[in-house]
């Protein structure tokens, strides 16, 4: 995945120029995925996605969603009665995790200052975001989780909050040439997969880079192209790219060779990662519109095809008892001309002067 725990590091940090110390004025939830926020800071207003869908999790400056005259789901009331009016009072992401958290300033019922923690968790189809008061415990979620779903990680509002289990990695801006020759098998093989399973941060991408710059110059090149990444990230030098490459996409904090393809350059990392995911987006959302649409229709059509065989057999069936019902009535009215033990009878329907036989 492209969105990987350095990409979340320059998103924070360009975050932390714009909204620090900025106040939150607008809070809509368009959809079951989206969050959008709107800061107001240095004159300007700025809008943050929180978006947690499975595919497409992710962060970023946004333009703002249209008004819309439905009524807000209950998560995004609870966000509006606790945050907005509120000041942000800090940015941080959580070690080199994909999980940030915006620390905002308000006021309570009776007016004490308190603060309230947003947290979002990219984790594919586990995302999340989340409400935490000053004491730990989760105020809501946008995705409830019960124990009857993850008994290790109950996600429920007046519960204490507790973190995603940790994988157990190395942070890649600690580490030195010593660290790296010590923790990569030379002799395993898939350099880019040890590198990813070592540090946590990491995508594919930027290991799959890392062992490209190095060729065959050995575990010296190898180390020395880590470490001049991470310095280059370290250092906010970036230089976010969308590529083009066999048909396929693809972002990144800089130009990957190992990719190739063609290149399309933005001024900052918010800007790459919005253009990257708004066709992408807006695409998946009329797909599922048109699955919701054509299923809903695929279920009426079953359901109105069901109810009109029902409709024939009743009608075929109530026809049948009129009929019947026709024959008794001629039968009590000529009950006198009928014997004992007859099987079959000769009336005279009286509307029509007509004589019907029956047995």
């Amino acid at each position: 995945m492209s969105f990987d725990g350095l990409v979340l590091r320059s998103v924070i940090h360009e975050w932390q120029e714009a909204l620090l110390n900025g106040r939150i004025t607008k809070i809509k939830q368009p959809t079951n995925t989206e969050v959008y926020v709107t800061i107001r800071n240095h004159r300007q207003n700025h809008t943050v996605l929180f978006s947690i869908h499975p595919s497409f999790a992710r962060v970023h400056f946004s333009e703002a969603p249209e008004a819309s005259h439905k009524e807000p789901p209950m998560f995004c009331r609870i966000l509006r009665k606790h945050l907005e009016g509120g000041f942000i009072r800090d940015i941080s992401q959580v070690g080199m995790e994909r999980i940030a958290q915006l620390t905002i300033e308000g006021t309570d019922e009776i007016g004490d200052r308190e603060e309230k923690r947003l947290h979002i968790e990219i984790m594919g189809k586990h995302s999340n975001l989340l409400l935490i008061d000053d004491e730990d415990q989760l105020i809501d979620a946008i995705k409830h989780v019960s124990p009857a779903v993850n008994r290790h990680r109950t996600l429920l509002p007046g519960q204490a909050y507790t973190p995603p289990p940790s994988q157990h990695k190395s942070n890649p801006f600690s580490a030195n040439d010593e660290e790296l020759l010590r923790k990569i098998d030379w002799n395993g093989g898939r350099l880019d997969r040890q590198l990813l399973n070592s540090y946590s941060g990491l995508s594919p991408l930027i290991t799959k880079e890392m062992v490209h710059v190095a060729g065959s110059g050995g575990r010296e090149s190898l180390v020395r192209a880590f470490l001049s990444m991470m310095d280059r990230v370290r250092n906010h030098q970036v230089d976010p790219v969308v590529i083009t490459h066999n048909q396929k996409e693809s972002f990144y904090l800089f130009p990957l060779e190992h990719l190739g393809g063609e290149t399309s350059r933005y001024e900052t990392v918010n800007e790459m990662i919005d253009g990257f995911y708004r066709g992408k987006a807006e695409r998946d959302r009329v797909k599922q519109q048109a699955y919701d649409l054509d299923r809903f229709i695929r279920n009426q059509l079953q359901k109105n095809e069901r109810k009109q065989k029902k409709l024939f057999d009743t009608s075929r069936s109530a026809e049948d008892d009129l009929q019947n019902q026709k024959y008794g009535e001629l039968l009590t009215a000529h009950m006198h001309q009928l014997k004992l033990g007859d099987s079959k009878a000769e009336v005279m329907t009286i509307m029509t002067l007509k004589v019907s036989r029956l047995s």
